[in-house]
């Protein structure tokens, strides 16, 4: 029997707001309502099997994806489908901006012409980020949380953004003993490309300060969790101070100590040249030692 179907609703995909994208749990489905009639126009009351297909042009071209609905039922010619509910879309099928669906109801011919989809069916490649393969997102998005990148070969973490306000790289110590965050390490020239703990005063291999301090967390963490720790090595960090002896203001350039993995005031501006960790943001009274925000700035 020959039928004919007329599109009385657009395409519709189930998303929700794209702002909500990220976080979604989204269905890879499509609903799709249309209308069966005879070739004399007269809607059908019936029960059919539907094969439905996506393609890349509007003749011939290329099969993206299909799904043979056996069930499909019309009442007065109405009937309604959820396209991807025996074969699930995947996001990539609308990685082109091409793309066309073919109706073929039961042994008929498929009917002509395809229907071309367009923007709301193509939303349905921004419904999750999870599993995409690539494509653009175009003007502001608002991202609840930390970012993480990932490599593509191994899923290990190469960089994360986050809610700290350093910027920080892993790094492997030499140390055997446990340091904690606020340290204050310099370039171990025996172990190329690792650090070590900081014990001698106006050292030029100064390098950064354990990130953490006081629950700080990093903006930006470069190779996380493949090191022994995160370094910071720009930005505001809380750093291990020692004032026993000269006590530190607001806006004094710090360097390393004699007590390990601690900084101190740099008062020898002459021993001080290329041993700055960078500058004191709060202030530590004479004979205390304890952690101060400092903003890294190594010179």
């Amino acid at each position: 029997m020959n039928h004919m179907v007329k599109l009385t609703l657009t395409l519709m995909v189930a998303v929700l707001a794209l702002a909500s994208f990220v976080t979604a749990d989204v269905p890879q489905m499509i609903n799709y309502q249309g209308r069966l009639t005879g070739t004399s126009g007269t809607p059908l009351d019936t029960t059919v099997s539907m094969v439905f297909t996506i393609y890349d042009d509007s003749t011939g071209g290329t099969a993206k994806w299909t799904e043979t609905q056996s069930s499909v039922t019309a009442t007065d010619g109405l009937f309604n489908v959820i396209l991807g509910s025996v074969n699930p879309i995947p996001d990539t099928l609308f990685n082109d901006t091409v793309r066309y669906l073919g109706i073929q109801v039961g042994s008929d011919p498929e009917l002509t012409p395809r229907i071309r989809l367009v923007s709301v069916g193509f939303s349905h490649r921004v419904s999750t980020i999870d599993g995409a393969t690539g494509g653009m997102i175009s003007g502001d998005v608002t991202i609840r949380g930390n970012i993480q990148i990932r490599s593509e070969a191994t899923g290990t973490l190469i960089m994360e953004l986050g809610e700290g306000l350093d910027y920080a790289e892993g790094f492997d110590i030499v140390n055997d003993r446990r340091i904690g965050p606020g340290t204050v390490l310099v370039i171990d020239p025996e172990n190329p490309g690792k650090l070590a703990i900081a014990d001698k005063p106006y050292d030029p291999k100064v390098a950064g300060i354990v990130a953490g301090g006081s629950g700080l967390g990093s903006g930006v963490r470069l190779g996380a969790g493949q090191y022994d720790y995160d370094v910071a090595l720009a930005g505001r960090v809380y750093c291990n101070v020692d004032a026993t002896k000269v006590g530190v203001e607001p806006g004094d350039l710090l360097t390393t100590s004699s007590t390990p993995g601690y900084a101190m005031k740099a008062a020898d501006s002459v021993r001080a040249h290329g041993a700055i960790l960078g500058k004191a943001m709060e202030r530590l009274e004479k004979g205390r030692r304890g952690q101060v925000l400092v903003l890294v700035t190594l010179q």
